[in-house]
């Protein structure tokens, strides 16, 4: 066996191992920010799914390296890959729109998982009980669920509704 395509299939074995170890790493690292700082466990999905698409990103690169793929060669079909995605987003616009509100939502924390807020003018009310990167889901005081699209929650007034003390 030609001494250079070991050396190419241990380098790759390498990096992907170092990777995983890398998103490990994090998510151990996102797992230890969320208990720290009394964050919800939902708030730490998005960022682990971000800092993996980043990881793997990474990994595409140095894989072309070690296999001798020129740079612009990767760059020109992540490109056409990020083109044909794009094309397909905005076809699905209102997918993306969501998510983008999603990223937001759980970046600038207007509300958090178990606060009460009303929609307004439209009056929907009721207590958060998930945040995901596509919808917003609330239960109202009779326990029906009522499921949001995140980019709703940036075209409405949302009030958040302070707690009773319960004394």
């Amino acid at each position: 066996m030609d001494p250079k395509l070991i050396y190419q299939m241990i380098a790759s074995a390498v990096i992907v191992i170092v990777a995983l170890v890398l998103r490990g790493i994090a998510s151990a690292s996102i797992k230890k920010k969320v208990r720290t700082q009394g964050l919800k466990p939902q708030s730490a999905l998005l960022a682990r799914k971000i800092i993996t698409a980043f990881i793997m990103l990474i990994v595409v690169l140095a894989l072309g390296f070690v296999w001798n793929v020129a740079p612009g060669n990767i760059w020109v079909s992540l490109v056409g890959i990020i083109a044909v995605v794009s094309i397909g987003f905005f076809a699905a616009w209102c997918f993306l729109s969501n998510i983008v509100a999603g990223v937001i939502l759980l970046i600038s924390r207007p509300f958090e998982i178990g606060d009460e807020i009303v929609f307004l003018p439209d009056n929907i009310r009721g207590t958060v009980t998930n945040i995901s990167s596509m919808f917003l889901t609330l239960q109202d005081k009779d326990g029906g669920i009522i499921t949001v699209p995140n980019n709703f929650v940036f075209q409405k007034v949302v009030k958040k509704v302070k707690k009773e003390n319960k004394e």
